[in-house]
């Protein structure tokens, strides 16, 4: 982890995180019928620190991957820079502002998503929700128009305008969360989940116009996702955060190089493999899959793929063969599983 020391040329960048903690109370949990009866009158009470001395910096512009697993802090960190939530510790500025300090300035340069949380009114037009909050900002109504054609052109609309929000698809509702968080122009767009639920189709589309938003708008991102393909689409820089604490903030190549998993090859045969092949494969490799007809191997050397194909083609009938690169949930399986045994070892 590292510190990050403010200054005014510093305001530059985007975000800047300096040594954010946050704890919450947990009541304690009765375990007899006698602690059941004490808590009604007295509860007790234990600290949990969802943040702890949390540093990093995100450069305008950027698309940021902020990643870990569940309960690592990701959803308090991203309310805390929003504004919702005020840190026990510790210092951050986004665009130049403190969050927590004169909200109803700061909430006017940022864009929110919060998972399935809408911003919409489930009973009005999409339109109409688009118009409530022109109102809310106080954008006038030029700058509203402007804003919205150059957003409806960008994520291609149809009629959805005209239909109550009820009524509209999960894909089309996340279009319509996308242009509601827009409608102000905001510098800086939090998006918690934004393929959540989404099909195939919906999470391609809505990663195309994410990066359009970036692009166009010149818009920084801070994405949080469990969905492995969001980060390797949209994702120049990832931000590692577990167990309350930051431990990685650099490039998603860099991440992958630092912790690869190895490549792996795939081969189909038409008959089941032999013993002989099977045995001399559990000697020397790791098999991820082994099915009669079907072998998944990992490899790391390239030399390794060639003794490999030369193997299988020489003690066995091929049909075809498959080779992919390192895959980015084995290498974040590997990653957290490391983590957890550097924190069981504190």
């Amino acid at each position: 982890m590292f510190s990050v020391a403010f200054s005014v040329s510093e305001k530059n960048v985007g975000i800047i995180v300096n040594n954010i903690s946050k704890s919450f109370l947990i009541k304690n949990q009765p375990t007899t019928v006698f602690e059941g009866i004490r808590n009604i009158f007295s509860p007790t009470f234990r600290k949990f620190e969802a943040l702890k001395d949390v540093s990093f910096f995100v450069n305008s512009g950027d698309i940021v991957g902020l990643i870990g697993p569940n309960g690592a802090g990701k959803s308090t960190l991203i309310k805390i820079l929003s504004g919702i939530l005020v840190p026990d510790r510790g210092n951050c500025m986004v665009n130049g502002v403190i969050p927590w300090k004169n909200r109803e300035v700061y909430v006017r340069s940022i864009g929110v998503i919060l998972g399935q949380k809408s911003q919409l009114m489930w009973d009005l037009h999409a339109i109409d929700s688009f118009l409530l909050l022109k109102d809310l900002y106080n954008v006038p109504s030029f700058e509203f128009n402007n804003t919205l054609k150059k957003l409806l052109a960008l994520l291609k609309f149809d009629d959805t305008l005209n239909k109550p929000v009820r009524f509209l698809s999960l894909g089309q509702r996340m279009k319509c969360e996308l242009i509601a968080s827009l409608i102000h122009k905001p510098k800086v767009l939090f998006l918690d989940e934004p393929t959540i639920g989404l099909d195939a189709e919906s999470k391609f589309l809505i990663r195309k116009y994410i990066k359009e938003i970036n692009k166009q708008l010149g818009v920084t991102i801070v994405i949080t996702t469990h969905d492995t393909l969001d980060i390797e689409a949209l994702c120049k820089n990832i931000i590692t955060i577990f167990d309350g604490e930051v431990f990685f903030n650099g490039s998603f190549d860099s991440f992958m190089e630092s912790n690869n998993t190895g490549k792996q090859l795939i081969v189909y045969l038409k008959e089941n493999i032999n013993e002989r092949t099977e045995t001399w494969l559990n000697n020397k490799y790791d098999v991820l899959d082994l099915d009669n007809q079907f072998v998944k191997i990992r490899f790391t050397k390239n030399e390794d793929l060639c003794w490999l194909l030369e193997y299988f083609l020489k003690e066995n009938q091929v049909v075809n063969f498959d080779i992919k690169g390192a895959s980015i949930d084995a290498s974040l399986v590997e990653y957290y599983n490391k983590l957890s045994l550097l924190r069981n070892a504190r």
